[in-house]
């Protein structure tokens, strides 16, 4: 995710199952060094900062450790944030080739239909769309937007009589 301005920019999607931090922390350096990437902040949802009960160990501190300091995001309404999210989609460019499997999670990603009330459940299904759905909506949920200061832009000035443009 790369933020440009108010505009935000999808230029990569990782997803893997079954391995540890330290996979990811891997993965996250070398594409740097493959792609000379710089990184920001790190988001994770709220939970990260529960510790493991075998080590007494943060996932925080294990991912300092490695290298990378994560940034936990207070945990929020789910509907709340699938709104946050749907708002900044408005202003995302993504890359169609490097996040094909997030796009096809986004495109999926639904409610599930209760079929004993016939009605749609509040919350989404949880299936493989709700993992990079849930990673976005915490990156919209958790960065903090500067505030852009008050710019005020001169109009143009009004074309001159008789073109097209006053007609």
């Amino acid at each position: 995710m790369q933020c440009v301005g108010r505009e935000r920019r999808l230029v990569d999607y990782y997803e893997g199952s079954g391995v540890g931090l330290d996979h990811y922390a891997q993965v996250l350096h070398d594409k740097r060094i493959q792609h000379g990437w710089k990184y920001g902040d790190h988001y994770f949802p709220h939970d990260i900062k529960v510790r493991e009960l075998s080590s007494g160990i943060s996932r925080v501190q294990s991912l300092a450790a490695l290298g990378i300091e994560a940034t936990p995001v207070p945990q929020s309404n789910v509907l709340d944030g699938i709104n946050v999210t749907r708002r900044m989609l408005g202003r995302t460019w993504i890359d169609g080739n490097r996040c094909e499997r997030g796009i096809e999670a986004l495109r999926q990603y639904r409610r599930e239909y209760d079929d004993k009330l016939k009605d749609w459940r509040r919350n989404p299904l949880h299936d493989f769309t709700s993992h990079g759905a849930d990673a976005l909506r915490t990156f919209a949920c958790g960065y903090y937007e500067p505030t852009i200061g008050n710019v005020f832009r001169r109009r143009p000035p009004a074309p001159p009589r008789g073109t097209h443009w006053s007609q």
